[in-house]
């Protein structure tokens, strides 16, 4: 998909789906004692780690929904059961192990199809730091 007009210059590593959900689910145990794992759904793909604000790390998936790290160096990342969305806490070394060496512009991993999404777009757009570019 290729978001032309949209600002282009974001540009991030994509996280893997894979690792990502063996770490969502120790993290869904941790959060929920009693959960199955298995249940637990990778979130909307891809999921991208840019840089924003001085270089502070944040993941913002194909809805451009997202999050920035905490300083205490956690980060929310969304997953799914099936029936909703929502976000669980993984620690800045967890996310690390995900990151692959492909690259994308945001403008192209967030969705293309409407107001909501051009505007999620503009949001990270916005707040994108090129001169911590991971």
């Amino acid at each position: 998909m290729t978001a032309t007009t949209r600002p282009t210059g974001a540009i991030g590593y994509v996280l893997s789906s894979e690792v990502l959900l063996a770490k969502g689910r120790d993290a869904y145990v941790r959060t929920y004692p009693t959960a199955d794992p298995s249940h637990l759904r990778p979130g909307p793909l891809p999921q991208v780690i840019i840089a924003v604000d001085r270089g502070t790390p944040a993941i913002v998936n194909s809805e451009g929904v997202g999050a920035i790290a905490t300083e205490g160096d956690v980060i929310e990342v969304y997953f799914s059961t099936g029936h909703t969305f929502f976000p669980l806490e993984l620690t800045l070394s967890e996310v690390a192990d995900a990151v692959s060496e492909e690259t994308i512009d945001i403008a192209d991993s967030i969705r293309s199809f409407g107001d909501r999404l051009n505007a999620n777009h503009h949001r990270w757009h916005r707040r994108y730091d090129q001169n911590h570019r991971p």
